[in-house]
């Protein structure tokens, strides 16, 4: 076994020798033409995949007339500054965000007019040049990147260009000290394609979810990105699995904030909306930190005329009496007499007795939680 491992470690240095070697040659577009396909991709992947930043960020890697090199070059230039807690991040900072926001500009009157004003101005303050990537080579880059950590660092950056471009309300969490790195405007003369930064951030979001698919920041991230591009559907499908991964699948709830970031519940509740789901996001008001009664009445009032197993809800997965009460008087006055009775038989359960002790009542709150949460999942996840 230790023999193995020996040998393993010995290729391993020796690629790792051959890709540097690799990259330290390609000076000139002739020397490029002359490598297979994608080879020079396949090295500083690897590279950057094993965290080689020091090298990668090194002058012939940032003059190298290779693109994806010059591009990969100051995204390990900023990781090293991050290591190290540079004060000046926004030296490090800035030739990745004018490599990566080049790739989408959209109002430049001829296409290299633009990258090479940027391109002056970054190499005139002492910065890398800029890349000019492709969109699809951009893609095929990160399609080869499999460190966590680098990919989060793309996908902070995709994200913050996306709300600069669309105003989404999208985010990426546990990445504040990423978000906080990034200009807050673009240039003034600068237009980047908005559903270019969509499509790009949504296929990276892919290679992100195969790599862990029950990674809760990719997951809020994706969910997020189909709720602003008015796919309600998949964005619950993209919440619910946040909280299955995090509870083994609605079998393990701790409690009913199980769901440590109640942005999840709020836009929940408007996929339901979005759905015509009332009951169901009636239900999820119960999970919110102050149960929301006024969104839960309103929507009870919006399942006027709709079938949305209301009555099932009711006797298995509501557990807030005000809830019920309402439930009672509004199909009262709307005369409808199968949903009231429903609701009256769900109140007069007697583990909703209000006179039960609280260990009870968690253990039933706990219950129809799980019980609601896995009939989601079944609805949505397995359709």
């Amino acid at each position: 076994m230790d023999s193995s491992y020996h040998q393993i470690r010995i290729k391993l240095s020796q690629t790792i020798a051959d890709c540097r070697g690799l990259l330290k040659t390609i000076h000139t577009e002739a020397q490029i033409m002359r490598l297979a396909p994608d080879l020079a991709e396949l090295c500083v992947s690897l590279l950057i995949n094993l965290e080689e930043f020091q090298f990668l960020k090194s002058g012939q890697i940032r003059s190298s007339k290779n693109h994806s090199a010059r591009l990969v070059s100051t995204l390990a230039n900023l990781h090293v500054a991050l290591q190290l807690k540079d004060q000046n991040m926004d030296q490090h900072v800035r030739p990745f965000w004018n490599g990566l926001t080049t790739i989408f500009i959209c109002n430049r009157p001829p296409q290299l007019a633009r990258s090479r004003k940027i391109q002056s101005e970054a190499t005139g303050r002492g910065m890398p040049p800029v890349s000019e990537i492709s969109r699809n080579g951009f893609l095929k880059l990160i399609r080869l990147i499999k460190n966590p950590r680098v990919l989060q660092t793309i996908v902070s950056a995709l994200v913050h260009l996306l709300r600069l471009c669309c105003s989404d309300d999208v985010h990426l969490p546990n990445a504040t000290h990423l978000d906080t790195l990034w200009p807050a405007q673009l240039d003034a003369d600068m237009k980047c394609s908005g559903i270019g930064v969509a499509y790009v951030l949504r296929e990276t979001l892919s290679h992100c979810l195969q790599l862990n698919p029950g990674d809760k920041s990719w997951l809020k991230v994706q969910g997020d990105l189909n709720f602003a591009a008015g796919n309600p559907n998949t964005a619950l499908k993209c919440y619910l699995l946040i909280g299955a991964y995090s509870t083994n699948f609605f079998t393990q709830i701790p409690n009913l904030k199980f769901y440590e970031d109640e942005s999840i519940i709020e836009r929940m509740i408007k996929c339901c909306e979005q759905l015509k789901c009332f009951t169901q996001a009636a239900v999820l008001c119960q999970f919110l930190k102050e149960a929301d009664y006024g969104l839960a009445f309103k929507v009870l009032q919006e399942n006027r005329k709709r079938s949305d197993a209301a009555e099932f809800h009711y006797s298995q997965h509501v557990w807030d009496v005000q809830i019920l009460e309402h439930a009672i008087y509004f199909h009262k006055e709307s005369g409808e007499v199968g949903k009231k009775k429903a609701a009256i038989s769900a109140i007069a359960r007697p583990e909703l007795n209000h006179s039960n002790n609280p260990q009870v009542m968690e253990r039933v709150q706990k219950l129809r939680a799980t019980h609601f949460f896995q009939a989601m999942a079944r609805q949505y996840l397995l359709s």
